[in-house]
C-alpha cells in the first residue's frame, strides 16, 4: 500500500498534497507514531447530517441569531489557549480544551479519547444537547490543528450536527465582527452519547493496513512535512 501524507500549508490553502512512498521500512517508522492518521475507507462512506461540514463566518452570524440550538464552541489544547479565550471570544461562545476533556488513566499518551459517560459530561456542561448544532471556531492563528479534531470527537460519540467554522477565528475578525471578554453563562445540557466504533482504529488495526490484509484501506498522515519525512522531530518525549 502507499502511505499519503497531507501538509498542513496545503490545508490552510484549501488543497490536498499528497506525497507517495514505496519505501517499505519508511511506512513502518512512521506508522508507529500512531495517534496520527486518518482512516480513509475507499469503498464506504457517506454524511448522514444535512449540517454543512464548514460554515462560513456570515452563516455563523446568522445562524447566532436565528438558531437557538446553536452552540459555538472555541477549542484549543489547554489552559494556555483558555486564557487567550478569556480576553477576547466570540459573544456567547465556550471553550473546548482538547486535554481536559481525554483520558487521563495513562499519562504517556496526550489527548487519548475520553470514555463516553466523560464526554458527556463535559459538553453538557458546555451547554451542548443532543438536538444542539455545534459549530467548532479554531482560534490558533497558523492553521487548523484542534477544530477538526473536536468535529471528529463529536461525530465518534454519535452527533452529526457538527460544523467547523471556516477560516476560524482569524477570518471571524478580518470580516469586522465584534469579540467580547464577557462569558456568557449556559444552562447544562443533555447529551447521550453513541460510540461509533468504526471511527477508531487500533495499533493492530493499523498494522494490518500496512501489511496489506486489509483492501482498500489507505493510511493519510497529518503531520508535517518533516515529521512525515523523518527529519523533523516528534513534538513529544515518547516517540
Amino acid at each position: 500500500m502507499l502511505l499519503r501524507h497531507i501538509t498542513t500549508t496545503a490545508v490552510r490553502q484549501g488543497k490536498l498534497y499528497l506525497q507517495k512512498t514505496n519505501n517499505y521500512n519508511h511506512q513502518k517508522l512512521v506508522f508507529a507514531s500512531h495517534r496520527i492518521f486518518v482512516f480513509i475507507n475507499q469503498r464506504n462512506y457517506s454524511a448522514t447530517s444535512d449540517v454543512k461540514t464548514l460554515v462560513t463566518v456570515n452563516e455563523l452570524k446568522s445562524g447566532m441569531e436565528s438558531e437557538p440550538n446553536m452552540r459555538v464552541l472555541e477549542c484549543g489544547p489547554n489552559l494556555n489557549i483558555k486564557e487567550l479565550y478569556d480576553e477576547s471570544h466570540i459573544a456567547g461562545s465556550r471553550f473546548f480544551n482538547v486535554d481536559a476533556c481525554s483520558d487521563k488513566s495513562n499519562s504517556k499518551l496526550k489527548y487519548t479519547i475520553p470514555q463516553s459517560a466523560v464526554f458527556e459530561g463535559y459538553v453538557e456542561q458546555l451547554g451542548v444537547s443532543n438536538n444542539s448544532h455545534v459549530v467548532i471556531c479554531e482560534r490558533h492563528d497558523k492553521g487548523f490543528f484542534y477544530a477538526p479534531r473536536v468535529w471528529w470527537m463529536f461525530r465518534l460519540f454519535g452527533h452529526e450536527n457538527v460544523s467547523i467554522l471556516s477560516g476560524g477565528l482569524v477570518k471571524w475578525v478580518k470580516a469586522g465582527y465584534p469579540l467580547t471578554r464577557d462569558i456568557t453563562k449556559v444552562e447544562c445540557g443533555t447529551f447521550k452519547a453513541s460510540f461509533r466504533n468504526e471511527l477508531v482504529k487500533s495499533f493492530e488495526d493499523v498494522e494490518q493496513v500496512v501489511e496489506c490484509v486489509v483492501p482498500k484501506v489507505q493510511i493519510v498522515d497529518a503531520r508535517s512535512q518533516g515529521r512525515f519525512e523523518g527529519w523533523e522531530p516528534e513534538g513529544g518525549s515518547n516517540f
